[in-house]
């Protein structure tokens, strides 16, 4: 939350659509809070204007880079970003491939090895939301296009192709191909998908430390049905 309490209103001053603002800030009870007026809008659809979100994610990433680093304490460079995938791995290979059967397991094994097989010299680290679903894309009722994004708690520093994820699974892969050209600059949809494919993985993660088990189960199953196109 203090993340982005210095975050946001930098960012405010540089995008052209609305983000939070936060004007009541401080700690209630040993507990952290922000408030912020709402932020108009509704979640994206499929069918709303994916082109206006492309440029909107691309006035996001224009944010410089290094003052992003600064306000929310993060490692400036891909070899960062890919160091907090290789702890993904070794934390999934620890406790979700033993739940998984050994096709879906191979697949992530395959999925993880293309991803870090990548040209990653060619990959530039900008500001990204790294959080960026549906709803968290708020579209104006009448034009349909970006009007506002929310909830930068995830907020870093890494690979542009994260913030397509929630374009992709909402508006599918035309919405997703359509933001990109709006965006302009070249977007690995490949990794776009990876970063699909591994939702479920945070799922089965974040199941076990809240002792969720249905969370875990559907989780899994939707893990192979991203990974091998397959439901249980």
């Amino acid at each position: 939350m203090q993340r982005e309490e210095r975050l946001l209103p930098a960012l405010q001053e540089s995008v052209p659509f609305a983000v939070p603002h936060p004007r009541w800030v401080g700690e209630f009870e040993g507990r952290r809070y922000m408030g912020y007026e709402r932020v108009p809008g509704h979640a994206y659809v499929s069918g709303d204007d994916a082109p206006s979100i492309g440029a909107a994610i691309r006035a996001l990433h224009a944010f410089p880079a290094g003052t992003a680093a600064h306000l929310l304490d993060a490692d400036p460079t891909i070899a960062g970003w890919l160091d907090s995938y290789k702890e993904l791995r070794a934390t999934s290979d620890a406790c979700v491939a033993p739940l998984l059967d050994s096709d879906v397991a191979d697949a992530l094994d395959v999925a993880f090895d293309r991803f870090f097989a990548d040209d990653w010299d060619a990959v530039t680290p900008v500001l990204v939301h790294r959080d960026l679903g549906a709803e968290h894309l708020l579209m104006d009722r009448t034009t349909r296009a970006l009007i506002g994004m929310i909830d930068f708690g995830d907020a870093t520093v890494g690979d542009a192709a994260i913030d397509f994820v929630g374009v992709d699974l909402t508006g599918g892969s035309a919405a997703t191909r359509a933001a990109i050209n709006a965006y302009l600059d070249p977007v690995s949809q490949a990794r776009v998908r990876f970063y699909e494919q591994l939702g479920p993985v945070h799922a089965v993660v974040y199941g076990q430390e809240i002792g969720d088990e249905q969370l875990i189960v559907d989780a899994i199953a939707n893990l192979r049905t991203r990974l091998l196109g397959q439901t249980c």
